[in-house]
């Protein structure tokens, strides 16, 4: 009896310590998504500058190449950071999974 009731006991606390590592893990990704979010506004913001450049300042090449070149930078820097965000859900799904197999098979 006292067996059972300890193990009873272990598998609470580590269903417990589990559930609180995957709310850490979630409150990381909702932050990650924020700074999305955020970089998203930032690089519609882009968008519009250069809409609006190009409408006003045809003539200068240079000086839509410069801000070409700067879009670029931006856009492969949000690609790069979409890239982490990905394999960070990725691997959060992973270890949900593995988790849940875990807690199956009794372990």
């Amino acid at each position: 009896m006292a067996k059972e009731g300890s193990k009873k006991d272990q598998t609470v606390k580590l269903l417990i310590e589990n559930s609180i590592a995957l709310q850490g893990v979630l409150t990381n990704m909702a932050v990650s998504l924020d700074r999305l979010s955020k970089n998203m506004e930032k690089m519609l913001d882009v968008f519009k500058e250069n809409s609006m450049a190009i409408g006003e300042d045809k003539a200068s090449s240079e000086v839509h190449e410069a801000r070409e070149k700067e879009l670029i930078n931006r856009l492969d820097s949000l690609i790069d950071q979409n890239k982490m965000i990905a394999k960070g859900i990725i691997l959060l799904e992973s270890t949900i999974k593995e988790k849940d197999k875990q807690r199956d098979f009794g372990f």
